[in-house]
């Protein structure tokens, strides 16, 4: 996920560097920039709270309104799922939809 977001962040750099973009491409390109730092960012605070509330080994990938996290877990129970859902909700906030994976390996 961090290679996909560094290549955007590139690619949008690339467009910013070319001299025959146009001021509307740098623009979208800078704002582009700016909301995947935005978002690597959110990505990293919430794997860390995770982390932090004992679950080591953590995935979490944002898109658009949905939290995704995998957390790799033997005998996860349903308190283990709501404590990681209100540990991102505290964080983001209400507007987000938390989606909790548990795997094995």
């Amino acid at each position: 996920l961090d290679q996909k977001r560094d290549q955007i962040i590139a690619e949008n750099n690339d467009i910013i560097a070319k001299e025959s973009s146009t001021s509307e491409s740098i623009s979208k390109a800078l704002e582009t920039i700016s909301e995947t730092k935005e978002l690597k960012d959110k990505e990293k605070e919430i794997l860390t709270l995770i982390q932090n509330a004992g679950y080591q080994d953590v995935y979490v990938e944002i898109d658009g309104k949905l939290v995704q996290v995998t957390i790799i877990k033997k005998d996860a129970t349903n308190s283990d799922a709501n404590n990681v859902i209100k540990t991102v909700l505290q964080s983001l906030g209400d507007e987000y939809q938390v989606e909790v994976k548990f795997v094995n390996e």
